[in-house]
């Protein structure tokens, strides 16, 4: 285990870089879980945490249940992030975390990032698995939340949604709305990635097994996830197939096209249209009715596991390789029910957490 080194108390810092990020860091003090013991670590125990976009209220609510967690367990936290979600963007970030040295780095590594130490990144100058294999050989321990990189030599614990659990309650939902019959559109992004390749397989597979009579039409990508492609797409579905009772749309802009095709065609809510996450986005279609379902994940959750898994690698302690966080289906039926409050993505949460563990600084 490293040696915990004497630090002083951190305050709120912005981080330099190319990319334009905004910085969190605090000293967090508070009793112990059972996972993670209090006594292995201290106020001089300093992870830090590179989210993938600072505007994104998945994020800031990952963010939220980290630093929730965190100062449960009496740790450091910092928290930063790129102005968009690539790569290039987040290695200056990654190259300041081996400067600094921390004892744990929790990352979202972008879209983009390097499947091997040795493949590059177009206009990085320098591969962000690279980085992060540094950082972990300077015995910082690394933490891959939500997102992850292929090379499976680099993070202590992975800790991600459950796709594919998220892909057959899409499919259980969809398929009733539909009433178990008719033809389902599946709309996608080229940046999907494994996680949207996992959604639409389970999709598919829940789809067939439960809903036999109903056809799922093969996957659409809307090109550069435009808005305008997807609704294209959905356009044509319109006119190809006249018992088109659904659409499973991967994004928030290729949902966005969709919710403009069925306008149009003055189908919305007579084509049931699901999608993913419950960012205000999602939850304001729900109320207006543009959309019927969203299958959402808990970034909460998500941030609060890769605390206690950081906390327990710094510590010595067992260290969950893989977890994963449960999804759940959001209708207009149960959007406001107190079971679904966790789930919904509120990036208004920092503001007051920042303001609240920095107080007295």
């Amino acid at each position: 285990m490293k040696t915990l080194r004497n630090r002083r108390k951190p305050v709120i810092t912005a981080v330099a870089g190319t990319a334009a990020a905004v910085a969190l860091s605090a000293s967090l003090s508070g009793c112990g879980t059972a996972d993670a013991s209090e006594s292995a670590v201290s106020a001089d125990t300093t992870i830090e945490m590179i989210t993938a976009q600072q505007s994104s209220t998945f994020y800031l609510t990952m963010e939220c249940g980290a630093a929730v967690e965190a100062r449960k367990l009496g740790v450091s936290l910092a928290v930063a992030a790129p102005a968009q979600d690539t790569a290039a963007e987040q290695l200056p970030l990654v190259q300041g975390v081996i400067v600094g040295n921390p004892d744990a780095l929790i990352i979202s590594p972008a879209a983009g990032a390097a499947p091997s130490l040795t493949a590059p990144e177009s206009g990085s100058g320098s591969s962000l698995t690279q980085a992060l294999y540094v950082a972990q050989e300077n015995d910082t321990k690394v933490v891959l939340a939500d997102t992850s990189v292929a090379d499976g030599n680099i993070g202590a614990s992975r800790i991600t949604a459950d796709n594919a659990g998220g892909g057959r309650i899409a499919a259980d939902n969809l398929g009733r709305m539909v009433a178990g019959k008719g033809t389902v559109a599946v709309i996608a992004a080229a940046d999907a990635g494994a996680p949207g390749a996992a959604r639409i397989a389970a999709f598919r597979s829940q789809m067939a097994a439960r809903y036999p009579g109903v056809t799922v039409l093969a996957t659409q990508t809307a090109a550069s996830n435009a808005p305008g492609a997807a609704a294209s797409l959905v356009t044509g579905d319109l006119k190809a197939h006249s018992d088109l009772g659904g659409v499973l749309s991967l994004t928030q802009n290729t949902t966005q096209g969709a919710i403009t095709a069925l306008g149009q065609a003055h189908e919305t809510g007579k084509v049931k249209l699901a999608t993913f996450d419950a960012s205000p986005f999602q939850m304001t279609g729900l109320t207006t009715g543009t959309i019927q379902l969203t299958v959402a994940q808990e970034p909460a959750a998500e941030g609060a596991d890769a605390v206690d898994q950081a906390v327990n690698a710094v510590a010595g302690r067992k260290v969950v390789p893989y977890m994963s966080t449960p999804m759940i289906a959001i209708t207009p039926q149960n959007m406001n029910s107190d079971d679904i409050k966790p789930f919904i993505y509120d990036g208004t949460c920092t503001s007051s957490l920042r303001g609240f563990m920095t107080s007295g600084d």
